[in-house]
């Protein structure tokens, strides 16, 4: 009885350790994320940057400020490139440069003194560092004569002391008794001589340590005065400094306003020389249909002196493409344009490709693509996607579910086996054909249904026989 206890007990403890194995297992698995096959819509396409050339209506500029002496265009009449649209007076037009010229000089001496990088004077802060190194070396050899002599206390008690020994040697001289001798009045005589003389010598040094903390106040004094001059020196720099910058910071700002001035009257400087070439002739910068021309005898005030339509309906775009991907167009493709710069919305059209230039020397192609009716504007950036084929497929996974080695396209899938530790996800592999694909689906053939699963994540890498967890 008591064994089969013990079995029992045994029994029950390989079972708990069974499922803790288990469970810890699990728990460092790779986790997969699963998803079944299903119909979509495939679309294959080239994308790129496009530029609109062409808005349906261009305008021919000419510089502000002259009288239109004659137009030599009409509206409804048909304009190439280089044909004579107006006539101006060439007098006015030659005055008008010799004007703009001048100006033009102006406006470059103005920017050369935005531009100047003038430095802040800092030599009133050297001259004051200057004059506090004198003072601060002057005080030192002052501070060195106070430390070689007494000072003037002691000087005082020692002039006291001599002063003393004077009027003592003084008494003794003068109290020699009648009939001293000789001896005895030279040496008293030279007692008061040599007490006369310590006197003199006390007095020296007193008036020497007199002079010498006096020299040394003084010398104080003025490091002081020169460290407060410099302080001053040193802030008065910083305040130019700190002008200096903001200075500097407007001439920038001046500078980058100029220089646009500088590049708009370059431009009509350029615009005039050509009219002096043609005789005051303007010549056509756009070719199509005359829609607008200016009034002859009225000044030019910016605004275009002729407008041109198109020779063809709609605006135009160009798109640079590779001849690779060329040659999977034709005219009429359908292509996707957006435009703007909306963080959330942008813009969408239709348009076509109009036109398929040859290859250049460096295998790019020109496409041409006619935009729908709009508000277009020419160098407006647009978004272009041309679709070159679009279809349903039945059977279709994610991009991130499909992939390919030597031996070809396959998928994951996820399989129940029965093991010692119960039933466990194993991941197969599934061979698969490509069909078509897009930036998003793969439409694909194989040996797999709408109601099987393929694996389009994982925590881990993961093949073949990989034990894993489904999410």
């Amino acid at each position: 009885m008591k064994n089969t206890i013990n079995l029992f007990k045994f029994l029950a403890v390989i079972i708990v350790l069974t499922f803790v194995a288990r469970g810890t297992s699990a728990a460092t698995l790779p986790r997969v994320t699963l998803t079944s096959p299903q119909a979509a819509e495939i679309m294959v396409s080239i994308s790129g940057n496009a530029t609109v050339i062409s808005a349906g209506q261009a305008d021919i500029d000419a510089p502000e400020g002259l009288i239109v002496k004659e137009m030599l265009v009409g509206i409804g009449q048909k304009i190439s490139y280089g044909d004579p649209v107006v006539k101006f007076d060439l007098s006015d037009v030659q005055d008008m440069l010799t004007r703009e010229i001048a100006e033009l000089d102006s406006k470059y001496l103005r920017l050369e003194k935005f531009t100047r990088d003038e430095a802040t004077d800092n030599s009133s802060v050297e001259t004051a560092q200057r004059n506090l190194n004198r003072a601060q070396s002057d005080f030192n050899e002052a501070k060195i004569r106070v430390d070689s002599l007494p000072s003037v206390s002691s000087a005082s008690q020692s002039l006291q002391t001599a002063e003393a020994n004077v009027q003592q040697a003084q008494q003794a001289y003068d109290n020699l008794p009648v009939g001293a001798s000789d001896e005895d009045i030279a040496s008293a005589g030279q007692a008061l001589a040599d007490a006369k003389a310590a006197l003199a010598q006390a007095q020296e040094t007193l008036t020497a340590a007199q002079k010498a903390e006096n020299d040394l106040k003084l010398a104080g004094e003025r490091v002081e005065d020169a460290s407060a001059a410099l302080r001053k020196a040193e802030s008065d720099y910083t305040r130019a400094l700190q002008q200096a910058n903001d200075t500097s910071r407007q001439n920038s700002i001046d500078a980058s306003v100029l220089r646009l001035d500088i590049a708009k009257q370059e431009s009509k400087i350029a615009n005039l020389k050509t009219l002096v070439v043609t005789d005051g002739i303007l010549l056509a910068t756009e070719e199509g249909i005359v829609s607008f021309a200016f009034d002859a005898g009225r000044k030019t005030d910016g605004s275009a002196v002729v407008k041109v339509m198109d020779y063809y309906a709609g605006s135009k775009a160009e798109m640079i493409i590779n001849a690779n991907d060329a040659i999977k167009l034709s005219v009429r493709d359908e292509c996707r344009v957006t435009y703007g710069s909306g963080m959330y919305y942008r813009p969408e059209s239709t348009a076509v490709v109009f036109a398929i230039a040859s290859p250049d020397d460096r295998d790019m192609v020109k496409i041409t693509l006619l935009l729908p009716d709009g508000e277009w504007t020419r160098g407006q950036a647009l978004d272009a996607q041309i679709i070159i084929s679009r279809a349903n497929y039945g059977t279709c996974v994610p991009l991130s579910s499909l992939h390919s080695d030597s031996n070809g396209y396959f998928v994951y899938t996820v399989l129940e086996k029965s093991t010692v530790l119960g039933i466990e996800n194993i991941v197969g592999r599934i061979p698969v054909n490509l069909i078509a694909r897009d930036d998003t689906n793969a439409a694909i053939e194989g040996p797999l249904g709408r109601g099987d699963y393929v694996v389009i994540g994982s925590s881990k890498n993961i093949a073949e026989g990989s034990r894993v967890r489904v999410e």
